[in-house]
């Protein structure tokens, strides 16, 4: 189904500014409860697979929900099914409330972190209605500069919030486990005000196929980049979710820090993720050259070799500017190869947020099921791995389409 408007689907600047407030405001909110997350777990005495099932059932049926739910959510109004979405995440995070809120204060709630996981769920099943529409509608009719600005904008607005919670997150979560969540439902209540500002597209049928046609004028290593930077995007997001999950208990628990001060570190890595989301809509510079990419997952792969064999905190610090660097392009790289080839935006802004989706999944579940058999060391052994084999995988991608360029030509 390709789709065009009456008008243009932002009706103005001042209503793009709101979407990228929308954005912000969700990234801020939903990240105070993410944080906290694996704490209260640990704090309840979960295993190491329930903290890293814990996001990974989030990451899961979000995933889930893209894949089902984008086909049909297209066909109706982006402006309610924000709002509906946004409404779903806030009520799902007054549930994982409630269930904290009852155990802290000594009612015993059968299966408290089991009862948190299936709260994760349901944001994750909601969050589905968010992400990406909103891409969708904040990308369509744009292309080449226009589309590197208009998603480097959207990436800047909830990187933005990325490392503006952590520390807070992490503070808040030493001093009370309601307090970030708390904090969260506020962020999520005003994330629905955002989103109902903006007037509504008018979305029709395009029988010309103009949106299709304009989108064929591919770059002759589109497919090729749009594949390895798919590939990279999972590798590094299947490494984020090991970071996000197995990290904060090992960081605490391993290497004696406190709550706050992997905020710290968080921040960091936050702060490297919008200079990356800011420089990569500066400059098309990156554009098409495999070198970039190479890097990228090099600086992921440093951070596991750095947790395999550091011990000391300061070094964490620059391996997290690394590790949101590395992570941070890989997102851009394929949100950007991927928008570029595709007129049906909401489709490949649905294949982007499953492939990230199933990277996170995978790296929680298996992260911390590794965890639980051997020891906290494992999970990065894994990733090290996972990445290794990305890298090789990817140059023999490039070579290959190389290759058939050269004999055709």
């Amino acid at each position: 189904m390709t789709l065009s408007f009456e008008k243009s689907p932002l009706a103005s600047d001042r209503d793009a500014v709101f979407l990228y407030t929308a954005s912000f405001l969700l990234s801020f909110g939903a990240g105070h409860w993410w944080v906290a997350l694996p704490f209260i777990i640990n704090h309840f005495q979960g295993t190491d697979t329930q903290v890293g099932l814990s996001l990974a059932a989030n990451m899961g049926m979000y995933a889930v929900g893209v894949v089902v739910g984008t086909p049909l959510m297209i066909q109706f109004n982006l402006k309610r099914i924000l709002q509906i979405s946004t409404i779903g995440m806030a009520c799902s995070t007054l549930l994982i409330f409630f269930i904290v809120f009852l155990t802290c204060r000594g009612y015993d709630l059968p299966y408290p972190n089991w009862l948190l996981i299936i709260g994760s769920a349901l944001f994750g099943m909601s969050q589905a209605g968010f992400w990406p529409p909103l891409m969708g509608w904040l990308s369509i009719h744009c292309r080449n500069a226009q589309l590197n600005r208009r998603l480097s904008l959207f990436s800047i607005s909830w990187s933005v919030a990325s490392f503006l919670y952590p520390y807070s997150a992490g503070l808040l979560v030493e001093q009370s486990f309601i307090a970030p969540i708390l904090v969260a439902v506020v962020g999520l209540i005003l994330c629905c005000l955002a989103v109902s500002i903006p007037v509504k597209p008018q979305a029709t049928e395009d029988p010309s196929g103009l949106e299709s046609q304009m989108s064929r004028k591919d770059h002759p290593l589109q497919s090729c980049f749009c594949w390895m930077s798919r590939i990279a995007l999972f590798a590094s997001f299947l490494s984020f979710g090991i970071s996000r999950t197995q990290f904060p208990i090992f960081f605490k628990v391993e290497l004696h820090n406190s709550e706050s001060i992997y905020g710290v570190f968080l921040m960091i890595n936050s702060i490297a993720m919008f200079i990356n989301y800011y420089g990569v809509g500066r400059t098309r510079a990156w554009h098409y050259r495999f070198s970039f990419l190479l890097v990228a997952q090099f600086c992921v792969l440093i951070f596991h070799l750095a947790v395999l064999y550091c011990t000391d905190l300061y070094p964490y610090y620059f391996v997290s500017i690394l590790m949101g660097l590395g992570t941070a392009f890989c997102y851009s790289s394929h949100l950007y190869y991927g928008s570029a080839s595709g007129s049906r935006r909401y489709a490949v802004m649905a294949i982007h947020e499953f492939t990230l989706a199933s990277g996170y999944v995978i790296g929680s579940l298996i992260g911390g099921a590794l965890s639980d058999s051997f020891d906290r060391l494992a999970p990065y052994h894994f990733g090290a791995g996972v990445i290794t084999g990305s890298i090789m995988v990817q140059i023999l991608i490039y070579i290959v389409f190389r290759s058939r360029q050269y004999f055709q030509s």
